[in-house]
């Protein structure tokens, strides 16, 4: 059809609009400090951690130490312990559920975390809160007096 052809010369197109979303995620309280407190007595202990993610996405928890190390390079003999264990649990509501899940510290040392979890296909979670559960055993061995401390990273990564 030509331009003379038309009724009354008007004229139809289709204007076609498109844009992306980029996948991303932000975490909130980025830095919590969590006090154990008596390592000598079995505990537990919990943190929410604010995070928002607008795709589906991937996440890890890694330990510097593999537990509540103290800081000290000598090796120690029994009844002594240089090293608590712990183990986190973790539960977040997503638009397609929750996802939950437990991680052992030994099994988080970094490089080689075998704590790793995705959300759900074609899920989100804006503006949502991941409870972290952290719990020990007083166990069979006496903690040596002193500062320990591990450094837990939580990596999130949006997936399309």
């Amino acid at each position: 059809m030509t331009v003379s052809d038309a009724k009354g010369g008007s004229q139809d197109i289709a204007i076609t609009v498109v844009t992306t979303v980029k996948p991303s995620c932000s975490i909130s309280n980025t830095s919590p400090v969590i006090d154990f407190g008596d390592l000598s007595k079995s505990g537990s202990v919990s943190v929410k951690i604010g995070l928002s993610c607008n795709s589906r996405f991937k996440f890890v928890f890694s330990s510097q130490n593999g537990g509540l190390a103290l800081g000290i390079s000598k090796p120690v003999r029994a009844p002594f312990l240089a090293k608590v264990p712990y183990t986190l649990s973790y539960n977040l509501d997503t638009s397609a559920g929750a996802v939950a899940d437990l991680c052992y510290s030994d099994n988080m040392i970094d490089g080689t975390s075998a704590c790793v979890s995705e959300t759900p296909p074609n899920s989100s979670a804006i503006s949502k809160s991941l409870t972290l559960g952290f719990h020990w055993e007083s166990g069979e061995g006496v903690p040596l007096a002193g500062a320990y401390r591990d450094v837990l990273a939580f990596r999130v990564s949006p997936r399309l």
